[in-house]
């Protein structure tokens, strides 16, 4: 796959010359997800992102090279952006077009909700809309009201079952009717993930479900809990009530093994009130009977934010303690792992640390396949591309807990990820760097030199700054206003910049630690 660098945007191309929309597809869902979109979509998705980044506009001919599509289907596909922009009134005047050079009449803002239309209008988001709002899917009734045939329909099931395969969902035909196969937590979860993405709050897509008395059920538990949370955190704890109520009240029922059971423990034992409060709440929207209220309860307890109240986490803790012992032992495994590796005895004291370790286990008793979160983020792309080694070092550690399962344990690996990232940099198990400055200056001054080099390289590379030159580990050498030097190494790259580092400078340095990291990798493999 090469790269071409557009308006200091990156965008991918395939071995085929054609561009593939990873800024927009990869970050917000995974690559895979977009497969499950038809190709005129992903076009317009990608021309109205590539269209907003151009202030200055860009031209038909442009975008034709970017996409690998001729000129006659660029110009048919932004007429019918604009068409549809205007058959949904939505308050955004769309692309304009000046002597066949395309500008976009908005802002950042505008841009992502037309994305988001466009999306919505896809016949994957349609079904998922249809097996949240509907106790039954009717294979006839919906190819027939959106206009699609049975075939498209199939070939989009067989791609959803090949998405889904690594959860152990399946979705299948059955008299006529679609059914979907597996861990109906799970499928909540991925439904709820999926429509966040979608629709991040800016439509109320349940049609059987009141979004004003969700609002009121969410806003009660705030209140009790007496935290503060922003819209975009409200709205999502918002549609993923709406989703566990909607498919409760189609009686798609939550097995007794969908749930730890160790959770009617913890919670009387640690969140009584607030369960009392929650479950009366509930009481009005959804069927009674079930396992669907403690499920929701249990879901909340896998959110770190729950627990920044009151200190209850270290009441949780306690709690975890006293109602399964190993998974207790499995949680003080990691911490102490972590501890260790940072030199921290403290961390167990650490509020937000301890909630996102507790909450990560939790989540993976509750979805032990899925390794995403709902929020419209693909972290497991920014670990992969900067921490490979993260998630496998901590699956090796995790391999001594004897209260996981080897699927709990993948899952798990890329929970605790995040908790550990609190604490130490997600590449500190990435292969060292190891950096020797050589100047003339006073030390104040090679301090700042350093400091710059950790902003510009440490997101990317594990890195370590030798204060004296060992030539047998040292990597590279940056001369700083030396150009002649007499230091010899066997090992060590070097090279020269000024103290005044220009964008050139930083390219160059960065691009040599990119050089180094890709050999040491290859040494490993």
């Amino acid at each position: 796959m090469g790269q071409i660098v557009f308006k200091n945007k990156l965008l991918l191309i395939n071995n085929q010359g054609g561009y593939e929309n990873m800024d927009f597809f990869n970050t917000v869902f995974d690559a895979r997800m977009e497969n499950l979109f038809n190709k005129d979509i992903i076009t317009q998705v990608a021309i109205v992102d590539m269209i907003q980044s151009e202030k200055n506009g860009i031209s038909t001919a442009g975008i034709s090279n970017l996409l690998s599509i001729d000129k006659r289907t660029v110009v048919k596909h932004i007429n019918n952006i604009n068409d549809y922009l205007t058959e949904s009134n939505m308050a955004v005047n769309g692309i304009s077009t000046v002597r066949n050079q395309h500008f976009f009449n908005g802002d950042s803002f505008d841009a992502q909700k037309m994305i988001l239309h466009l999306l919505s209008k896809s016949s994957v988001v349609r079904l998922s809309l249809s097996i949240v709002n509907q106790d039954i899917v009717e294979i006839e009734t919906f190819v027939s009201e959106n206009y699609i045939s049975s075939t498209y329909f199939f070939k989009m099931i067989n791609k959803l079952n090949a998405y889904f395969v690594s959860y152990g969902i399946h979705l299948r035909s059955k008299q006529g009717m679609l059914t979907i196969d597996g861990n109906e937590g799970e499928i909540r979860y991925i439904i709820t993930g999926f429509l966040w993405r979608v629709y991040r709050g800016t439509t109320w897509p349940f049609t059987n479900v009141s979004k004003s008395s969700v609002r009121v059920i969410i806003d009660t538990l705030i209140n009790y809990l007496g935290v503060s949370i922003n819209d975009g955190k409200r709205a999502k704890l918002m549609y993923m009530l709406a989703v566990n109520i909607s498919r409760s009240n189609g009686m798609k029922a939550i097995a007794d093994g969908e749930i730890p059971e160790y959770s009617m423990a913890i919670i009387n034992d640690t969140f009584p009130d607030i369960y009392i409060h929650f479950e009366q709440a509930l009481r009005n929207v959804i069927r009674p009977g079930g396992n669907d209220i403690t499920f929701m309860f249990m879901w909340l307890l896998s959110l770190s934010d729950f627990y920044l109240f009151d200190n209850s986490i270290f009441a949780m803790y306690d709690s975890i303690r006293s109602a399964n012992a190993q998974v207790f032992g499995g949680i003080n495994l990691f911490v102490n792992a972590v501890q260790e590796q940072s030199s921290n005895n403290e961390l167990i004291r650490n509020t937000l640390f301890l909630s996102t370790v507790i909450s990560s286990r939790i989540s993976v008793d509750l979805f032990p396949h899925l390794t995403f979160i709902v929020s419209s983020v693909n972290i497991n792309e920014y670990k992969r591309r900067f921490a490979p080694a993260l998630i496998p070092t901590i699956s090796t550690l995790l391999e001594q807990d004897s209260s996981l399962t080897p699927l709990q344990r993948s899952t798990l690996a890329f929970r605790y990820s995040n908790s550990l990232a609190l604490v130490l940099p997600i590449n500190t198990f990435e292969p060292l760097i190891s950096i020797y400055l050589e100047t003339d200056f006073p030390i104040y001054i090679e301090v700042q030199i350093w400091h710059e080099l950790e902003e510009l390289l440490g997101r990317s590379f594990n890195i370590r700054q030798q204060k004296k030159l060992v030539t047998s580990s040292c990597d590279l050498i940056i001369n700083v206003n030396l150009a002649v030097n007499d230091t010899g190494s066997a090992t060590a790259q070097r090279i020269y910049t000024h103290v005044h580092m220009t964008d050139s400078d930083h390219q160059q340095i960065y691009n040599k630690c990119r050089e180094i990291l890709k050999a040491k990798r290859a040494l490993h493999e």
